[in-house]
């Protein structure tokens, strides 16, 4: 399965704007288009999202991505986790400026 990140980042991206082209999505998302893929059919797979048809244009037939009600419960899931997480790093980072905060101050003063 893909990352929790990209989970989400495709989750929120189908809730936000589900007619988007993989190619797009890939463009807004910062991947290439194979990770794109990938990502989409696995959360496909899944059950999160579906794939429907709809012509774009006359010549065409692209997909809308939506999300299935087990996909908004997983990315209401995903963004509680990816909080804690964020969170916890946070707090971490902020003990380790703390401590070279204070070795400066100690250093400065010898």
């Amino acid at each position: 399965m893909i990352p929790e990140d990209s989970q989400y980042q495709v989750l929120e991206l189908i809730r936000d704007k589900s007619d988007l082209t993989q190619r797009e999505m890939a463009q807004k998302l910062g991947l290439t288009l194979g990770k794109t893929h990938y990502s989409l059919k696995a959360l496909v797979e899944a059950g999160w999202i579906r794939a429907e048809r709809f012509a774009r244009s006359e010549n065409k037939s692209g997909y809308i991505y939506v999300l299935t009600p087990t996909g908004v419960a997983e990315r209401l899931s995903l963004a509680a986790r990816l909080l804690a997480r964020k969170r916890e790093e946070f707090d971490k980072l902020s003990l380790e400026i703390r401590a070279l905060e204070g070795r400066l101050d100690r250093d400065g003063r010898s």
